[in-house]
């Protein structure tokens, strides 16, 4: 029997961690399921060790088990235990159940979604020391969503409110079904904008208007394939250039989500920047959900 949904919130015990745990807390009690909280040790390449050493935590280690190493992570993880536990206290948030994890934050999160069988992924974003850092090494969150396979959720904003007006651009792919179906079921009561942005054509162009009305009918099309509730939905085709129009719409007044799909890439690619998503992922200014495509 598969194990029940969950969602999964990381945590390096800073206000922007907080964030997410919060907005994680949130959306686990609206979709009544469990709130896994998730913190990481640092794994330095010295130590090594067999796991669990602190069961009570949930806490697993990889490595092969030598006495130094084995003391050194039963100390950590207790004192890890310890200051997040503390930290859950001073949060206003109650985890149904908390994992102290070893090794990297980003393979700790998606080790965890898969142990906990994510419906998403939540992470707090923290804004880069320099901008090459921010264009090239990226953050944690940058690196699990070019590692990990389930949604993920980077959260700017306090969590005050169920989300109420998210903006959804597409492609008419199958990654933008799934970015509509997951839409619908995080903010069941928001009102949905859903906007294609089609290549700008001269405006005495005498097929221009054609054009957009075909595109506008495949919207009309695309959306009605996803089974979202068409009554909440605001369509739109809008000519320009897509990063800078979907940040635009994502900064006017009302719009507190984006969600979009990300599409897969494979070596070097997974871990340079560029692509649309990547753009709104990291200038949007509010929260964004990033669906990646199917496994």
């Amino acid at each position: 029997m598969a194990r029940k949904q969950s969602i999964v919130a990381g945590t390096d015990l800073s206000k922007p961690s907080r964030l997410a745990a919060q907005r994680a807390q949130r959306l686990a009690r609206t979709l009544d399921l469990p709130f896994v909280l998730v913190h990481t040790v640092d794994d330095f390449a010295t130590v090594s060790a067999a796991a669990p050493v602190h069961p009570a935590w949930g806490t697993h280690i990889g490595g092969r088990d030598t006495g130094g190493g084995r003391a050194a992570l039963t100390a950590s993880a207790k004192l890890a235990g310890g200051k997040l536990e503390s930290w859950i206290q001073r949060s206003g948030t109650a985890p149904d159940r908390r994992r102290v994890l070893v090794g990297a934050a980003h393979k700790s999160l998606t080790t965890a979604a898969k142990a906990e069988n994510a419906m998403l992924v939540v992470a707090g974003v923290h804004r880069a020391s320099n901008k090459l850092a921010s264009f090239f090494l990226g953050s944690t969150a940058e690196r699990l969503l070019r590692v990990g396979r389930v949604p993920t959720l980077l959260v700017r904003r306090a969590a005050e409110a169920d989300y109420k007006h998210v903006l959804i651009p597409v492609d008419f792919s199958e990654v933008g079904l799934r970015a509509l179906a997951l839409a619908e079921t995080v903010a069941p009561k928001a009102r949905y904008q859903i906007v294609h942005f089609a290549r700008p054509m001269p405006e005495d162009d005498p097929l221009r208007m054609s054009r957009l009305s075909k595109v506008d009918r495949e919207l009309t099309e695309f959306v009605k394939a996803a089974r979202i509730r068409r009554e909440r939905c605001t369509l739109r085709v809008v000519e320009g250039e897509p990063r800078l129009g979907i940040l635009n719409l994502a900064g006017r007044r009302g719009v507190d989500l984006v969600v979009m799909g990300t599409r897969g890439r494979k070596g070097l690619e997974r871990f340079l920047l560029g692509s649309v998503a990547d753009y709104v992922l990291r200038a949007a200014p509010t929260d964004v959900l990033a669906v990646p495509p199917a496994k």
